[in-house]
Parts: structure tokens; C-alpha cells; sequence
């Protein structure tokens, strides 16, 4: 029920008094109008006899008391209205902790089901990929084939990065679900810890070709958490690398503002349909797309930045053109400041 309910019936009940209260003054008027009469047409005649003194007193006695009770019934009621409005207040703000609850139920359930999903698919295809070429390798080992050799040993390595940053982003992204990772923001040299990142994707970029391009200047500084920066460098860099066609390039940028700064991961690559582009950052959407060269993907990289970014009270989003390539772009504060509104948006 609204609180606005209740203020309805004070005042009703405010007005059902005030119209008692004026009825019973118009009978106290009818009742003494014989009187003023008198006094009116008869001025000579004493009106104020010892009949009309006990009268008048016992009506200034009665309306006294009356005035009296209508104030103490007056301040109850605004008590009860009062406690009545609390009431409502209370279930009010019980009702939003339910619907609080419900939700945080709801992404937790959507958590649950997309761990089983990684765990039951993404993260035991791998391991058969892994077990399949090793078992190739070992009954062509004698046949000295070194050219096939060197492709199951590449496919080997490659499923084996995959699966370790796979792992890597898991037990990242659960830690962050579960609230136990720690947030330490500091102020970092911003290049220097993306060249870090850029590092950590070299072997993938070389075996396509591609070229990374720092376009940012050396001195940007911003006020971020290593650890988790680096985490979500790494996943948008590699992503870049993988829908990178061979021979292609991946620019990065950063430009400053006064109170943040826009970092983008730009590639020249195969880009993103219109109706994939909005569920990439979606928990519960499920979607997954091979590479320039049949990479795989879990999707949970790009969740997680969105969670790691939010941390930050920064926004992330993409710019894309299918067949034309990708820019995903994400903010982070220059100083120690909490006035960024965290939100996702999509170009």
C-alpha cells in the first residue's frame, strides 16, 4: 500500500471532526439564540443571571473538554499515521531486498550454468585435442615425418595456451563472483603495462603475421589495478590477434581526458554482426566464434572484462562492421575518483 493511502485518510478523518465540530457549535448556537435574543430586544433586562451563568459555564467546561479530547484524538492519529507510514516504508524497502535478492539469485544461477557449460564443453574439448595430436605424434614419431611432426607439435601448443588462459580467466572470473578477489587500485605507467600484455600474446600474433601498434604515448598514466589491467589487456589483445586475419594488424590507443581515459584494441579483422554484437557482454547469451584460423573461444573473456572494468567504475563497448574489423574501446579514471558511472554501451 502507498504511504499517499494513508495521508487520504488523516485528512478525511480531519474533515469528518472539523464537520462534527462546527455541527455541534451550530446546536450550541440554536440553543442560546433565545438568549441573545433577549439580550438583543431586551437590554434592559439582566442577562446574566445565576440560570444563565451555571449555563454558560457548563458549556465553557463542555467545550473546553472537548477542544481537549479533539487534540489528544488528533496527536494519536498522527501517531498512527505515522507508525502506519513506517509500516509501509518497511515492507517498501523488504520488497526491494527481495527483488535484490531475486536478481543476485538469478546471475548466480546464470554463473552456475555457464561454469558447467565451460567445464562440460569448453574445457574438456582441449584435452581431447591435446590427447588426440599427442597420440598422432606418437605413432608417426618413427616414421620421421618432421613437416606433419611440427604441425601436431603447433596444434599441441596452441590448445595448450588456449586451455591455460581459458583456466586463467576461469578461476579470475570466479574469484570475482564470489567476491574474493581484491581490488588494489595504484597509479601505473600505462604503456608500459600494455607492452607487458602485448608480450604475453607475441608467439600467437608472430604465427598469423600480425603486427601490434602502440599508438599511445609513453608518459599516460591512470589509476588502476595491475593485476586485473593486465587481465583485461591480455583477453582483448588476444582476441584481436585471433579475428585478425593473417598479415594484419592491431592498433592500440589511448586517449586522455581530465578525469579518465579511452583505451581501444583496434583490429582489421572479420568483425561482428549486429545481433551478436549486443550479447557479447551477456552472461547468459552463450556465444562463441572461431578465429582467422579456427581458434576457439569460451566467451568468457570478454565478461570478464566487463566485470574487471566495472570494477574500475569505468565503461566498456565495440565498434564493429562485419568484414571490416573491430574497436573495442573501455575507460579507466586518471585520479582516485569514484564519479564514473559504471555502464556498457554498444556503438
Amino acid at each position: 500500500m502507498n504511504p499517499i493511502y494513508f495521508n487520504r485518510l488523516f485528512v478525511l478523518e480531519r474533515s469528518r471532526i472539523v464537520k462534527v465540530t462546527i455541527a455541534v457549535f451550530v446546536i450550541l448556537f440554536m440553543a442560546n439564540l433565545n438568549a441573545m435574543v433577549d439580550l438583543i430586544l431586551h437590554p434592559e433586562i439582566t442577562y446574566f443571571d445565576e440560570e444563565h451563568l451555571i449555563v454558560g459555564t457548563l458549556v465553557f467546561l463542555f467545550s473546553t473538554l472537548f477542544f481537549l479530547l479533539l487534540d489528544l484524538h488528533f496527536k494519536q492519529l498522527h501517531k498512527t499515521h505515522l507508525n502506519q507510514i513506517e509500516f509501509i516504508i518497511g515492507l517498501q524497502v523488504e520488497k526491494e531486498k527481495f527483488k535484490e535478492s531475486e536478481s543476485k539469485l538469478k546471475e548466480l544461477n546464470a554463473t552456475k550454468d555457464k561454469l558447467f557449460s565451460i567445464i562440460a564443453h569448453d574445457l574438456r574439448s582441449p584435452f581431447n585435442s591435446i590427447l588426440g595430436f599427442s597420440d598422432l605424434l606418437i605413432e608417426n614419431i618413427d616414421a620421421q615425418n618432421i613437416e606433419e611432426n611440427k604441425i601436431f607439435i603447433q596444434q599441441i601448443n596452441n590448445t595448450a595456451k588456449f586451455t591455460l588462459n581459458l583456466l586463467d580467466n576461469l578461476l579470475t572470473w570466479a574469484k570475482s563472483q564470489t567476491g574474493q578477489i581484491e581490488f588494489k587500485p595504484v597509479k601505473i605507467n600505462l604503456f608500459r603495462i600494455i607492452q607487458q600484455s602485448i608480450d604475453s600474446s607475441e608467439a600467437s600474433a608472430k604465427i598469423k603475421g600480425i603486427t601490434i601498434i602502440l599508438l599511445l604515448s609513453k608518459d599516460i598514466e591512470v589509476y588502476a589495478d595491475p593485476i586485473m589491467l593486465q587481465i583485461i589487456l591480455r583477453n582483448l589483445i588476444s582476441n584481436a590477434i585471433k579475428f585478425t586475419y593473417p598479415d594484419g594488424n592491431v592498433e592500440i590507443n589511448a586517449i586522455p581526458t581530465p578525469s579518465q581515459i579511452e583505451i581501444s584494441i583496434s583490429d582489421n579483422g572479420t568483425g561482428i554482426k549486429e545481433e551478436v554484437k549486443h550479447k557479447l557482454f551477456e552472461l547468459d547469451s552463450n556465444i562463441t566464434t572461431s578465429g582467422t584460423k579456427k581458434e576457439k573461444g569460451s566467451g568468457l573473456g570478454l565478461i570478464l572484462c566487463k566485470e574487471l572494468v566495472k570494477k574500475h567504475g569505468g565503461r566498456i563497448w565495440v565498434d564493429s562492421e562485419l568484414g571490416k574489423g573491430s574497436q573495442f574501446k573501455f575507460t579507466l579514471p586518471m585520479e582516485n575518483s569514484k564519479k564514473i558511472e559504471p555502464h556498457f554501451i554498444f556503438d
